[in-house]
């Protein structure tokens, strides 16, 4: 019982021992045969780029957090939120805007 299976590269039919399972990207797989492999290997060593150092990029670093309690008179919960991420003040609980104030400590 002879199985054959076809290269996905050069599409032709080899037997099944002659075919190697090649790790062509993240996502995909190819079944090629013996010499598509190592034409494919040898591709792979020459394409892969240098590590590239970017000077001009940095990286901003974000705000230290200011957290302030707030309290939620519709649903009586209290909660901390920081001030610099917020757009629209939201109870975490209810999800309402309406109702919303400082907490007295």
């Amino acid at each position: 019982m002879n199985q054959i299976r076809i290269c996905e590269r050069c599409k032709a039919a080899f037997p099944l021992d002659k075919i190697r399972l090649f790790h062509y990207t993240k996502e995909k797989d190819m079944l090629v045969c013996e010499d598509c492999c190592k034409f494919l290997k040898n591709m792979d060593k020459r394409i892969i780029p240098s590590p590239k150092t970017d000077t001009k990029t940095k990286i901003k670093a974000e705000p230290k957090p200011f957290y302030k309690t707030k309290y939620c008179s519709r649903c009586e919960y209290a909660f901390k939120v920081d001030i610099n991420k917020v757009d629209v003040l939201r109870c975490p609980y209810c999800g309402k805007t309406d109702r919303i104030c400082e907490k007295a400590e």
